[in-house]
């Protein structure tokens, strides 16, 4: 289920990374101009999708998965509601309307330690031994 927070505009995040610099010059002193993030037309997204399992699932899987698809992108059904409501968001995002979900999933939702899940460094065993000892 979509809660309301997940629609909601975050102004305060979206301004706020505009004031990041890198160097002398503002990050994203150019954002604006860049074009806005397009949301796919379902059906053409349906059909990526199921491309893209196929070869992962077994016969009897993929043709489950279908079914649900069909389910999903019926006229009137959850596919066109759930897409009408990401066109409705997309249009009031000053950017992207992906930028607020992805900033809070990819980064901020998650409470582990970055060094131990985020960031996978391995050393060469000389490095390891010689700083050991």
């Amino acid at each position: 289920m979509i809660s309301k927070r997940m629609l909601s505009v975050n102004a305060t995040s979206a301004s706020a990374s505009a004031s990041v610099a890198v160097g002398n010059k503002p990050m994203y002193q150019h954002q604006s101009k860049l074009p806005k993030l397009p949301v796919q037309d379902l059906h053409k997204g349906l059909e990526m999708y199921l491309k893209s399992i196929q070869p992962l699932v077994t016969v009897e899987e993929f043709k489950q998965t279908q079914a649900y698809v069909q389910d999903f992108a019926k006229p009137g059904g959850l596919g066109e509601t759930l897409h009408q409501r990401l066109l409705e968001k997309a249009k009031v995002e000053p950017r992207s309307w992906l930028i607020n979900w992805w900033n809070d999933w990819a980064y901020m939702s998650y409470r582990y330690e970055i060094g131990l899940f985020c960031f996978c460094v391995t050393l060469p065993a000389a490095v390891t031994r010689s700083s050991s000892t």
